[in-house]
């Protein structure tokens, strides 16, 4: 969340504690998604964008504002996390963050393993980047 205010703030955009939130229990779903939406309209009825923590729950997210009847993304801007497969087959398509899922479990396995051998771990915080795939919801 400190990340994302400063960023925010160096757009002039307001990043406070009113900037409304829902959290989605585990496993993230559709349902979860859908019911975030709702509670998110219910607290601050002229939001305009949601980012969601995988794409499970933006895709519930997108069902239920269609089902509200709000255009996505002329009312609604919605982005995902993970880009799943079906990310691209949705209508409109999600856009998403894209991350190395492969890297990231290469880094913690060998991490995990020079642990174990009782070494230390040169670089134990590794930015692994990510990439924005911007589509129909944005």
């Amino acid at each position: 969340r400190g990340a994302f205010a400063t960023a925010a703030l160096s757009l002039g955009m307001s990043a406070g504690p009113e900037l409304p939130q829902h959290t989605v229990p585990a496993p993230s779903s559709v349902a979860s998604g859908r019911e975030g939406l709702r509670a998110l309209l219910a607290r601050a009825p002229g939001i305009d964008a949601i980012f969601c923590s995988s794409d499970m729950v933006a895709l519930g997210v997108l069902i239920e504002a269609q089902a509200l009847g709000i255009a996505v993304p002329a009312q609604l801007a919605i982005v995902g996390m993970g880009d799943l497969a079906l990310s691209r087959d949705l209508q409109p398509a999600l856009t998403t963050v894209r991350i190395d899922g492969t890297l990231i479990g290469d880094t913690a396995a060998r991490y995990i393993i020079q642990r174990a051998e009782g070494k230390t771990v040169a670089q134990p915080i590794r930015d692994v980047g990510f990439t924005i795939v911007e589509r129909g919801t944005t």
